[in-house]
């Protein structure tokens, strides 16, 4: 299994924890390059900042875990509390 550390407070617990990692080296980068443009091309354009993500629940077998695996470089990074984990797909 492969454990993410959650910001302080998050609603989700301490740490999530899922069955497998399935991003490619590639799609990790994607994903990191995502958490740092995502913001900025947010704040360029007069948005909020992001506070909330739902996501697909990755910790069964029977779901998927790139969506959540996409999304944490941002919640991680902007330390975002508020993730709501959604069923299975």
């Amino acid at each position: 299994p492969f454990c993410f550390k959650m910001p302080r407070g998050s609603k989700v617990g301490p740490r999530v924890e899922i069955p497998w990692r399935r991003l490619t080296t590639a799609g990790i980068q994607a994903s990191v390059n995502y958490a740092t443009a995502l913001p900025g091309f947010m704040a360029d354009r007069g948005l909020c900042p992001i506070s909330r993500v739902i996501t697909i629940d990755p910790r069964s077998k029977d779901s998927t875990q790139t969506p959540f695996d996409s999304l944490y470089p941002l919640i991680f990074n902007q330390q975002i509390k508020d993730i709501s984990l959604l069923g299975k797909t």
